[in-house]
């Protein structure tokens, strides 16, 4: 875990005293940070921490169900783990489909080795309040 001040200092030992296996790293530099992200979570078709992750110029491994694919767009690698939903399928939220583990661990071999994205001004905060703003006057 990395970050400082008062907030994670409080934390720490809790956070130590339940995992391990954690290792608090204090404040990063940039260059120390993540090569890249993978979010492989099920069923969840807009995530903020792919958003984020793209933001931070990361490239991003992800699933091609839901909205994700269409966050990351060339901006990393979208896999398929399992077959498509149809539009009003039912979903049976605690049987997560069986996956073949082969094909994220080539996933993860190959998003290690992509370069930096570039700057996704499409999800600065910024422009996007600005579209907001545009949208609701």
């Amino acid at each position: 875990m990395s970050g400082t001040g008062h907030t994670v200092k409080s934390y720490e030992e809790e956070m130590q005293s339940l995992n391990d296996n954690l290792v608090m790293m204090g404040s990063l530099t940039e260059s120390q940070m993540a090569d890249a992200m993978a979010h492989l979570s099920w069923l969840d078709w807009c995530p903020n921490t792919v958003v984020e992750g793209l933001a931070s110029r990361l490239p991003v491994l992800c699933t091609h169900n839901g909205g994700t694919r269409e966050l990351v767009k060339n901006n990393g690698l979208v896999i398929q783990l399992e077959e498509d939903y149809k539009m009003g399928q039912m979903v049976d939220l605690y049987r997560p489909p069986q996956i073949d583990h082969n094909i994220i661990v080539e996933g993860i071999l190959k998003i290690i080795e992509m370069p930096k994205i570039d700057t996704r001004k499409d999800l600065n905060i910024k422009n996007t309040a600005l579209s907001y703003s545009k949208l609701f006057k």
